[in-house]
Order: structure tokens, then C-alpha cells, then sequence
């Protein structure tokens, strides 16, 4: 897909580390959860929009850090 029109403009990915996509199966109850969970955060902060892929980062990230497991998210020497 290329990127979105909006307003006649051409809109890119925002700035940040490399990314990669990643095709996963999951079961239909698992996908509805996610969903659920979206909708959960989006009524809980007005005007926020969550999509499905975004609910599945922050899950697979707070999973990983229960675990111990550290992953680096910001490319090196970038600012907070």
C-alpha cells in the first residue's frame, strides 16, 4: 500500500526505529479480545483512535518486559 492522501498531501510513516511486518494466526477469540481492548482504551481516553495493530505492540512490549526481557524501541542517540 502507499501512503494515505489527506488534504491533496501524500502523508509517510513518522519517524522512529526500522519496523518490519509480521503475519501471526490467531484464533477468532483472541482477535475479539484484542478488539474488546481497543475499544476498552479508546472509550477510557476521548479521541484517542487505537487500532488492533497498535493494542497487539503494547501487549507483545508489556509481555516481554514481565519477562524480563529488555527491547531496545528507540534508535540509538534519539531523544526523548
Amino acid at each position: 500500500m502507499g501512503p494515505k492522501l489527506i488534504g491533496g498531501r501524500t502523508m509517510a510513516r513518522p519517524k522512529g526505529p526500522a519496523t518490519r511486518p509480521l503475519a501471526v494466526r490467531l484464533p477468532a477469540a483472541v482477535i475479539a479480545a484484542l478488539d474488546e481492548y481497543a475499544a476498552q482504551l479508546a472509550a477510557e481516553t476521548p479521541g484517542l483512535v487505537v487500532s488492533r495493530n497498535e493494542v497487539i505492540r503494547v501487549l507483545l512490549l508489556a509481555g516481554l518486559e514481565a519477562k524480563g526481557v529488555k527491547v531496545k524501541t528507540k534508535p540509538a542517540g534519539a531523544k526523548r
